[in-house]
């Protein structure tokens, strides 16, 4: 049986340096948002991904919300035979949340353990500050080398959304995984990440300033 860890691929390499053989770089989490914010790690980082999630298939018999993690009802749909795929139906990724949420959280612990290598700890700043606005929004990221990474997300709402309109989602990706994949780079890369929200009230753009703050650090 397939697993989530198993059959989501992510690696980084630095586009300063000749790309290794066979290199590909490409993002396709079926997730359109989160593909979008990987990718402004490419062109504000530097740094080209390659980051891959494949259809996964749910027992049809199994409930759309129940966590997809804790049972062997999911295929691999690349590998799945055509017997397999008559007796099962694509995971939504989209409206499952808790498959949203694991790819969210694997994605960001092998992305920060493949950015780890680029990521010379020993001769960073004791602390290093970030800024980069989105129109109206402006996200500070504050990033300092520790073996006991931590990250702080000051920019959510008291209810836990964002922006003016307290958004649970942009496009169809849950703020709250927005949270847990930098918690999960945070640790694999061992950097303690703060962001702090200096203004803003559009959703999406909070949080593309965020990760264009955080993409600088790889410049």
């Amino acid at each position: 049986m397939a697993n989530f860890v198993d059959t989501i691929s992510v690696s980084a390499h630095d586009k300063s340096k000749v790309e290794p053989e066979g290199w590909k770089s490409q993002i396709s989490t079926g997730l359109g948002f989160f593909d979008h914010m990987l990718d402004q790690i490419q062109s504000h980082g530097l740094i080209s991904l390659s980051c891959t999630t494949p259809g996964f298939l749910l027992d049809s018999s199994a409930d759309s919300s129940s966590s997809s993690s804790s049972s062997t009802s999911t295929v691999d749909a690349s590998t799945a035979d055509a017997s397999a795929l008559s007796k099962q139906k694509m995971i939504n990724r989209n409206e499952n949340s808790n498959v949203q949420k694991q790819i969210s959280n694997i994605i960001g612990n092998k992305l920060g353990t493949s950015l780890a290598s680029l990521i010379n700890t020993q001769t960073m700043c004791a602390s290093s500050t970030f800024y980069c606005p989105l129109d109206e929004s402006l996200v500070k990221c504050v990033l300092i080398p520790s073996e006991s990474p931590e990250l702080i997300f000051d920019v959510l709402t008291k209810e836990g959304g964002l922006g003016k309109f307290n958004r649970r989602k942009v496009g169809t990706w849950r703020v709250e995984n927005v949270k847990g994949f930098f918690e999960c780079l945070s640790k694999a890369c061992n950097l303690s990440i703060t962001f702090t929200l200096v203004r803003g009230s559009n959703s999406h753009h909070i949080i593309e300033s965020s990760f264009k703050s955080y993409d600088l650090m790889h410049r």
